[in-house]
């Protein structure tokens, strides 16, 4: 089992080469690191020096939130690592992410489960509840124009005072077919064959990757589109969408808290809480962690 892990970060230097070395110490896995264009790439480099298994995704991407430069950069990032060697597992991370479990409980898992896509997904086409907002409206965040703003601004004032209309249709009209959309969350973990037909996908379908280009939260919806129009959906967790699941039911291999904002984790005291998971990974963890992480690697026996 061959492990290429895809983090996208844009702070915290030094959480990231914790976080990169960690993951890849006794192992034979690989670290992929995309670091937003709009970062100074300096820091990352020299703290991850001499890091063999550590690479940084070139050439980089400005990524904005809520925009399709996400997109971009994962698909960006997946062909990279793809192209370096043939992983068996791609893990899509987060800059503020950690393991809860060792390499060892991490590579047995994926061992154990070689086939499973851990990415799980809602049709938002059939459900048609409030997320409709960030497809049927024309959205542009990555703009950075006093009019893309004016966009933004005016997409919300009509989802607040409940006059939306559908501007764009809840499916992706492309190469003679409709797909439905399905979303769920930005972070998943899926096979060499599946990362390989979303490359293709993303190359041969430019009228689908336009649909998202002007969506809200595209790294939401994109890859778990792609993916359940496809028979990869048979190979999830539930063998196809959730029905009407709270947001805790679309967690995949990562654990999360999202009362209001995502939780920093930061005390010892949380270990527990993270360690009955059941997940593999959590977020956010961040240097202000040191505590937290430092019980977490000695637990492990990792450096």
């Amino acid at each position: 089992m061959k492990i290429a892990y895809i983090i996208l970060a844009h702070t915290d230097p030094a959480h990231i080469a914790r976080l990169s070395k960690k993951l890849t110490v006794g192992t034979q896995h690989e670290v992929f690191l995309h670091i937003d264009k709009k970062a100074d790439l300096s820091p990352f480099e020299q703290l991850l020096k001499g890091a063999e298994r550590v690479h940084f995704v070139s050439p980089r991407t400005k990524v904005n939130w809520g925009g399709f430069s996400s997109v971009e950069a994962t698909v960006k990032s997946f062909r990279f690592a793809d192209e370096m060697a043939d992983f068996d597992r791609f893990v899509l991370l987060q800059g503020l992410d950690y393991p809860i479990r060792s390499n060892t409980q991490i590579t047995d898992f994926f061992e154990r489960h070689k086939e499973t896509e851990f990415i799980r997904a809602v049709n938002e086409t059939h459900l048609n509840g409030r997320n409709k907002y960030k497809y049927c409206l024309y959205w542009n965040k990555d703009g950075k124009s006093l009019l893309s703003k004016a966009g933004t601004l005016f997409n919300q004032l009509l989802i607040k005072l409940k006059l939306v209309l559908p501007f764009k249709p809840l499916s992706v009209a492309s190469n003679g077919a409709d797909y439905d959309v399905y979303s769920g969350w930005a972070h998943f973990a899926i096979t060499r064959s599946a990362v390989r037909y979303i490359l293709d996908f993303y190359d041969s379908n430019p009228q689908f990757n336009r649909y998202f280009k002007s969506s809200f939260a595209s790294d939401e919806a994109y890859f778990h589109t792609v993916l359940y129009n496809s028979p990869f959906a048979l190979s999830t967790p539930e063998g196809g969408p959730l029905e009407q699941p709270q947001p805790s039911e679309l967690l995949n291999v990562l654990y999360f808290e999202y009362p209001y904002y995502v939780k920093l984790f930061t005390k010892a005291s949380e270990y527990p809480t993270l360690k009955n998971s059941g997940y593999l990974f959590f977020r956010k963890a961040s240097s202000e962690s040191e505590e937290l992480l430092d019980i977490i690697d000695n637990e492990h026996g990792e450096v």
